[in-house]
């Protein structure tokens, strides 16, 4: 990805603040400073520092949340406060969204994400079989392969 879309992405200014930022040599990536705006990198492996500040560079983030009562499991709401507000403003710009929903008056534990789907492997489909047949050695290694 663009070094200064990435940035822009990250949430840490617009697009012509992030290639002022890089112009001026405070970017560093993988220990370098770096002052072309343009370059590519690899934004899940690659460190990054901005004004000499670790900046944690990986796009996809999934977070855990103890949701409060009182506040809509919502991106955003014009009359009621909502779960985004209760984390940084790099998540929202980043594209945080809640997956599920809780209803205002409930608590407990709710999941966030920026890519729109939960963490791989996460949930399975739940599956029940009713099996007929003797349950032989020849006709249990089918079964383990299909329900680890």
């Amino acid at each position: 990805m663009r070094l200064d879309r990435w940035l822009v992405t990250l949430g840490l200014g617009s697009r012509s603040e992030a290639q002022r930022l890089i112009r001026s040599g405070a970017v560093c990536v993988e220990g370098n400073c770096v002052r072309d705006p343009s370059a590519d990198f690899p934004t899940e492996i690659t460190p990054l520092a901005v004004g000499g500040k670790v900046v944690d560079g990986r796009l996809v983030r999934h977070v855990m949340l103890h949701k409060p009562a009182g506040l809509l499991t919502a991106a955003r709401d014009k009359k009621q406060p909502t779960v985004m507000e209760l984390l940084p403003p790099a998540y929202g710009a980043m594209g945080c969204m809640p997956v599920g929903r809780l209803d205002k008056d409930t608590t407990g534990l709710l999941l966030l994400t920026t890519d729109g789907s939960p963490p791989a492997g996460t949930y399975g489909k739940p599956t029940r079989r009713r099996w007929t047949a003797p349950c032989t050695p020849p006709t249990r290694r089918p079964l383990r392969r299909a329900f680890p």
